[in-house]
């Protein structure tokens, strides 16, 4: 599904892209229109796939650090099957810090 994104959606996404958790009657007050427009708008843009959630951003210095990284490991099943080296089993080796 294509949509049209008028001047009132683009103000609402970068609104929500620069405070993901504000309310929706926050957004309508901002922006000068009423509650059920901003609802329905967002209702089509989700529906349209133009946005695919709200979500907070995370800054580091949150958690006392300048750099925070998440990362994702993925274990395929049918290789690896010798035990894990107990060297590994150090927090060391769990994880790690960097410092700038």
């Amino acid at each position: 599904m294509t949509v049209r994104i008028d001047r009132l959606d683009a103000d609402l996404i970068e609104l929500l892209t620069d405070s993901p958790m504000l309310p929706v009657m926050e957004c309508a007050r901002r922006l000068g229109v009423a509650r059920g427009t901003v609802s329905a708008r967002l209702a089509r843009l989700h529906e349209a796939g133009v946005i695919q959630g709200i979500i907070p951003r995370i800054k580091p210095a949150g958690f006392g650090y300048s750099l925070v990284a998440f990362c994702q490991v993925e274990i395929i099943q049918r290789y690896g099957h010798d035990p894990v080296p107990t060297h590994w089993n150090k927090p060391s080796r769990r994880s790690w810090t960097c410092t700038p």
